[in-house]
């Protein structure tokens, strides 16, 4: 793949590792993985995400979609060091989804079902190098 949409769910101001591996196919022998570690930290509004470097060099982008509680908010972003803007996709409105439904997880720039908090997406461009991703909420009024 050139591109794969991570779908995060953070819980921030707690104390929360996760770790994933994401394997590519491969036909010859075994697949690439690639590691994926998401850390939240106690009475933090952080959000790290790490994406180590693939095993067999391919450069690959990612998008980043941090799905949010109703009342959080994104106050910074930065990828690799660099500031970044993290688009904000606000919830479809039950009119929205009358009669076609909702499909969730449905991939780059779709919207959170009703009633729950935005989404905050973020594209890491093409790379073969780790990348690190920090996000700064605001937490607001659960």
């Amino acid at each position: 793949w050139s591109e794969l949409t991570l779908e995060a769910f953070p819980t921030p101001g707690r104390q929360l590792v996760t770790r994933r591996t994401v394997y590519a196919r491969d036909t010859v022998g075994m697949g690439a993985q690639t590691d994926i570690v998401m850390e939240t930290f106690d009475g933090s509004d952080a959000v790290h995400v790490s994406v180590s470097a693939p095993v067999n060099n391919e450069a690959r982008a990612w998008v980043l979609r941090l799905h949010l509680r109703p009342a959080m908010r994104v106050a910074a972003a930065q990828v690799d060091g660099a500031t970044v803007d993290a688009t904000l996709i606000a919830p479809v409105t039950l009119s929205t989804t009358a009669g076609n439904g909702f499909v969730p997880f449905a991939g780059k720039g779709s919207a959170p079902a009703p009633h729950a908090g935005p989404i905050a997406e973020i594209t890491l461009p093409t790379s073969a190098a780790p990348r690190q991703v920090t996000v700064n909420v605001i937490r607001g009024d659960d």
